[in-house]
């Protein structure tokens, strides 16, 4: 008689492992012990917990879409058809490809600022995370055959601790965005509280996933607004401040105009006071020429890394980089490479903490990430090896003086910047700010070589 793996113990029948096995009948929808009414369709409390992780059914999707008054058609009723991208027609190798070339070659298609851009790349970047150990690896379960792979991870969290002064870090995020909505469950789940405050000057495009993403699990958000002259956070107790109800502070520096919020401190510790958790947003080339997010009093750190060596492909790869202290270990979402000795006493790499994660705890897990960008956390590794810490600095400051160069004749607010500033107009990169009319922000990456 064939059975699942664990029905039997010790020669004799387990009954309540068998009883959410799939021997046990009862999760096919018959419940033997409350008689023969169940046989029509009832189901059982384990036919309910198994079936909380399978995919819909037809008949299910049309009871939800009738429910909710929609239709299939419906979805994109909001989206204008301008906004679908042509079909090419069929094209030979050689043509496609000279197609290609004339759009990497077309200034209007390249959109800077928002913390990304077409920054320099050193060479041996790319010539590294094309070789085939890192473009095919697979997920490093087996440390035994992915130490390679566990090593470059291990080196990436080290830098990302190194860049902001914190004690933790993780194995990568999607990119800076989502990264921003983690830190926030991660202080929700640690201060059981639901109230995020943020600030305006944090990206509308930034505040926006956020909103997205959390939708739906209760959080309240309020904002705090900035002064219109100077383009920076008003002072602590000119505006809505934090209060007992308030789960984290949210502020990004350099901010949506490009400037350092030199307010920054006084908020966070105006958070800790009434145990908030301070979360900031920083630009991974800045902190090299300011000061790092823990020295301003963060307690997590979130930034988008794709200026670490990561190319500009019509929308993309990103990268999301996060950096906690420890008391937030087991919150952290994603992978987590620890450092630990095999059984011959030897130093070694392993994905550690896992039971954190989506594939043990399912809805129990920190996150719903269950993957992560490891090759675009390879390439910002990589950048920050082939330039080593001096380079970087270097770069970082020639960026920075440029920047300033540029901003005390074109930007509309005053202040220090980092790479970008805020013109009047549609010149770069727009931002939804009604209260300032036509405003965008540029960025002089592209102006900086290596």
């Amino acid at each position: 008689m064939r059975s699942e793996p664990g029905a039997f113990r010790g020669g004799k029948r387990d009954p309540e492992r068998e009883k959410c096995s799939g021997t046990d009948r009862g999760a096919r929808g018959i419940d033997r012990d409350a008689g023969r009414e169940k046989r029509k369709g009832g189901r059982t409390e384990a036919a309910e917990k198994v079936n909380r992780f399978l995919g819909l059914s037809e008949a299910d999707r049309r009871k939800i879409t009738q429910r909710i008054g929609l239709t299939e058609k419906d979805l994109f009723a909001s989206v204008k058809r301008a906004t679908f991208l042509e079909d090419w027609p069929s094209e030979r190798e050689e043509v496609l490809r000279n197609r290609f070339r004339i759009l990497e070659r077309s200034p209007e298609e390249r959109l800077t600022g928002g913390g990304i851009g077409p920054f320099p790349i050193p060479a041996v970047v790319d010539a590294m995370a094309s070789r085939s150990e890192f473009v095919t690896a697979y997920t490093p379960y087996q440390p035994e055959v992915s130490q390679g792979t566990l090593e470059v991870i291990f080196e990436f969290q080290t830098r990302v601790c190194d860049m902001t002064g914190l004690e933790i870090s993780n194995a990568g995020l999607y990119d800076g965005s989502t990264a921003v909505a983690e830190a926030i469950s991660m202080a929700a789940a640690v201060t059981k509280r639901r109230e995020v405050l943020l600030a305006r000057t944090v990206s509308p495009r930034i505040r926006e996933v956020v909103r997205t993403l959390l939708a739906g699990r209760g959080f309240h958000f309020r904002e705090v607004s900035f002064d219109r002259e100077s383009g920076i956070l008003k002072e602590v107790g000119d505006e809505a401040t934090p209060s007992e109800e308030t789960a984290c502070l949210v502020i990004q520096s350099p901010n949506a105009f490009g400037l350092f919020e030199s307010r920054g401190r006084e908020w966070f510790a105006a958070a800790r006071e009434v145990g908030a958790v301070p979360i900031q947003i920083f630009h991974p080339l800045a902190v090299f020429v300011s000061e790092k997010p823990a020295s301003s009093g963060a307690a997590i750190a979130v930034a988008e890394g794709q200026p670490l060596g990561i190319p500009l492909s019509g929308g993309g790869p990103f990268l999301g980089m996060i950096a906690a202290e420890e008391r937030f270990l087991r919150r952290m979402p994603g992978r987590i490479v620890g450092e630990t000795v095999d059984a011959n006493g030897r130093r070694a790499l392993v994905l550690t903490l896992q039971a954190r994660e989506q594939h043990i705890r399912r809805e129990r897990a920190t996150s719903n990430i269950c993957s992560n960008q490891a090759l675009m956390a390879l390439r910002a590794t990589l950048f920050c090896a082939a330039l080593e810490w001096e380079g970087i600095t270097d770069f970082a400051r020639r960026l920075s003086d440029l920047a300033n160069d540029k901003a005390r004749a074109e930007a509309i607010f005053p202040g220090r910047v980092f790479n970008e500033y805020a013109v009047k107009g549609n010149r770069g990169l727009p931002l939804d700010y009604p209260e300032l009319g036509a405003i965008s922000v540029v960025g002089v990456g592209t102006e900086c070589d290596e």
